[in-house]
């Protein structure tokens, strides 16, 4: 088997066992666009990351982002390991740091902005986001339905080979 579909096969393995478990300690919420950008304007001391002991994470549509990412105050994190971006490539201006990296990396973001995960389908994106809530991000955020939904909405929804 070509080491490269065996490494996709790993890290989508244990993205599936990862996410499996880290759902149950998030809370995911919709915003809508009139919420969204109070949420967005808010101080990052006024918001509470947590609720209830569990991790807040905003949901955002392709929509949404497009509207909101080219915002000095919003950084986007793409968490898709490189060779990912093959396929779909990265919406410009995102921060690369894969998943498995980003416990380690959170120091080269800012905790003051607002924060968006990216991944592929939207489950990886959960995970990263409760790792930066947990390591003092107040305003994250995950893109619903992932990279792929950004490919479909931005006309792009073949996979590139």
């Amino acid at each position: 088997m070509d080491r490269t579909i065996l490494f996709a096969f790993l890290i989508l393995a244990a993205s599936i066992a990862v996410i499996m478990m880290s759902r149950r300690r998030v809370r995911l919420m919709d915003v809508g666009d009139g919420e969204l950008i109070n949420l967005l304007d808010a101080p990052p001391s006024e918001a509470d990351p947590m609720e209830g002991g569990v991790p807040l994470i905003y949901n955002l549509t392709p929509e949404q982002l497009d509207s909101i990412r080219k915002r000095p105050d919003v950084q986007l994190v793409d968490i898709r390991q490189p060779f990912e971006h093959n396929s779909l490539p990265p919406i410009p201006g995102a921060e690369s740091i894969p998943l498995m990296q980003l416990r380690g990396r959170t120091h080269e973001l800012n905790p003051e902005s607002n924060t968006v995960a990216l991944c592929l389908s939207g489950h990886r994106s959960i995970t990263a986001g409760r790792t930066l809530v947990r390591n003092g991000f107040p305003k994250v955020f995950q893109l619903k339905g992932g990279m792929a939904a950004w490919a479909q909405y931005k006309g792009d929804a073949k996979p590139r080979e």
